[in-house]
């Protein structure tokens, strides 16, 4: 898997160690990625529970090979796993608390929604925030179109919209809060 393209962005434009939130891991690959960061620390966070696209099993099958591969990695004492629900992990954290917040949870319009209005506060001015399936997932686009269209933010991304064939690191959203 190659790094995803708002990952490539963000570590291509920041020369300081990073706090790092990562919402919905599956089976870890992406966070095996951001864990090659320059990092202060990174959260993971997923409450690997059954959903409409996957069953228990599946998912307990998932977050046995995820935690695994980051438990290996040589970044793994600054990383911290949290199973929880999304947006009630997002209260564990300060506003502003943030560099970069990678969103890959919840894929229906008020999912994704709900997931975007939790976490844009904890990223700091001048941070990141990002996610993934922007063009595979028309849950995802809408949101994160609505959610920068309510805020007048701009949202940048590496794929044309509804193509869901096209490489899994070019399907990446970003948005550069404001500093």
């Amino acid at each position: 898997m190659e790094d995803r393209m708002s990952m490539v962005h963000v570590r291509d434009n920041t020369d300081r160690p990073l706090i790092v939130a990562e919402i919905g891991l599956w089976v870890g690959d992406n966070a095996r990625h951001l864990m090659g960061l320059n990092l202060d620390r990174l959260f993971l966070i997923d409450p690997y529970k059954a959903y409409e696209r996957h069953s228990q099993e599946e998912v307990d099958e998932a977050m046995g090979i995820a935690l695994p591969k980051i438990a290996s990695h040589p970044n793994a004492y600054k990383t911290s796993f949290i199973r929880m629900e999304s947006v009630e992990a997002a209260k564990l954290f300060a506003d502003g608390y943030f560099d970069y917040i990678y969103i890959d949870g919840d894929h229906t319009l008020a999912g994704a929604s709900e997931d975007l209005e939790a976490w844009w506060p904890k990223v700091k001015a001048g941070g990141y925030f990002a996610g993934h399936d922007y063009s595979s997932s028309v849950g995802v686009m809408r949101a994160v179109d609505a959610f920068c269209e309510e805020r007048g933010q701009a949202v940048r991304t590496w794929a044309p919209p509804r193509t869901g064939d096209g490489p899994m690191h070019l399907s990446d959203w970003l948005i550069e809060k404001a500093g």
